[in-house]
């Protein structure tokens, strides 16, 4: 199913992601990010950068909670560093938004897989530790 927007990560390795981002009926844009970024409401949202670093807080995903996306998934970094805060954990739940987290590099593939038959689908990837 090819949406209005269609984002797909095509690679990632530490500090790199490459997104290809493709509008209907065209060749597409590669987009390469070497920070923290999110993707929400089809838009890739570049140097996403957290009040607490390495620590997700509700007040990072305020501008990612407004377009109320049917899933987050949340990639912790190369090694998983980024713990997500229970006040996000309850937040989501209370809205009945699932969580997904696992380090960026199989948050990236689940994010792949799920963006297909997803609506809404929204992630934000911490790019190093």
């Amino acid at each position: 199913m090819m949406k209005e927007t269609d984002i797909v990560i095509e690679h990632f390795e530490s500090r790199l992601m490459r997104i290809k981002r493709t509008p209907y009926k065209s060749k597409g844009q590669i987009i390469e990010c070497h920070k923290d970024l999110y993707i929400s409401n089809r838009k890739v949202v570049e140097d996403w950068w957290r009040k607490e670093g390495h620590n997700l807080c509700l007040e990072d995903i305020r501008d990612i909670s407004v377009s109320k996306p049917s899933v987050l998934i949340v990639g912790t970094g190369t090694n998983g560093k980024m713990k997500i805060s229970q006040e996000v954990k309850s937040f989501l739940a209370k809205r009945e938004i699932p969580l997904i987290v696992a380090p960026t590099e199989w948050a990236a593939k689940v994010y792949n897989c799920l963006r297909v038959n997803t609506q809404n689908i929204a992630a934000a990837f911490h790019l190093t530790c």
